[in-house]
């Protein structure tokens, strides 16, 4: 949990020093070619999106396709009144804040009415944490694969995400899961989601990327702050923490081959999922 906890310190840092984060106003150019029809883009939560993905959601294996409006994806909800009226559409029941207490009392979720928002720390408090410094790219990427085989073997970590797939289990209506980027510990949550509903790697390993495309302009704007303030060399060493990476996500599965052997071991062995609860989930999510 060390590994994860220093990499919350690491966007902390980035924050502080460049006033600029991976989330916030998103561009206003629509993504057309990411962009699900049916699902808003919001101002406040540029990497907000549906599991499901586009169309009429990702193909499974039996033919079927991932259920869109049940599970949505996100970065931190600091929300318009223009994003709210947009969210009042989408039935949201349930919020799953991922984040530790300190993340979220430097930015709060935007209450979204009619919704229970529920708290479930992947990482725990790093508030006492000194914020890393890297040399490379390559040194930040070395501690973004250790944080997301964290997720995996951290006993903290299973049990927060564990209850966070209980949560979506039994969710009246939508759930809308989110960190602080909408890209880690969201993106493995939805990682797991995707492998439930029976959707193939490839199309897995696509939705954890698009991260790269949603949160483009906040990304750019975060280096460039970085930049201006500490130089084009220490902001190239901190790159790698503010988008995402093949090899992260990689390193988490690595781990569950390493630990469980099977990504299905790893949801009831590892996160104490129960088949019934893993059946809630499966039917939820497909279409």
């Amino acid at each position: 949990m060390f590994a994860t906890a220093l990499v919350a310190a690491a966007l902390a840092g980035v924050v502080a020093t460049t006033g600029c984060t991976a989330t916030g106003t998103a561009d206003p150019t629509p993504v057309a070619h990411v962009q699900p029809a049916t699902t808003p883009r919001l101002e406040g939560a540029d990497n907000f999106r549906d599991v499901g993905g586009l169309g009429e959601g990702y193909r499974t294996a039996d033919g079927g396709h991932v259920a869109r409006g049940v599970v949505y994806r996100s970065n931190a909800l600091t929300l318009t009144d223009a994003d709210l009226a947009a969210l009042a559409k989408l039935d949201v029941t349930d919020v799953i804040d991922l984040r530790t207490t300190p993340e979220i009392e430097a930015k709060p979720d935007t209450d979204i009415p009619g919704a229970t928002w529920v708290h479930d720390d992947v990482l725990g408090s790093v508030a006492s944490l000194a914020t890393p410094t890297f040399e490379t790219a390559a040194d930040a990427e070395a501690l973004m694969d250790g944080a997301y085989e964290s997720m995996v073997t951290s006993a903290d970590a299973r049990k927060a995400i564990g209850a966070a797939l209980t949560t979506i289990a039994e969710a009246k209506g939508a759930v809308i899961v989110h960190c602080t980027a909408g890209k880690d510990r969201t993106g493995w949550t939805s990682a797991l989601l995707l492998h439930i509903a029976g959707a193939d790697q490839q199309t897995i390993d696509q939705n954890y990327l698009l991260t790269n495309q949603y949160s483009r302009a906040s990304i750019s704007a975060a280096l460039k702050g970085m930049t201006e303030t500490s130089g084009e060399a220490a902001a190239a060493a901190y790159a790698p923490l503010l988008g995402v990476q093949q090899s992260f996500l990689d390193a988490s599965y690595t781990a569950v081959g390493e630990h469980y052997g099977s990504v299905d071991a790893y949801l009831t062995e590892g996160l104490g999922l129960s088949k019934d609860t893993i059946e809630k989930l499966r039917t939820k999510l497909t279409a």
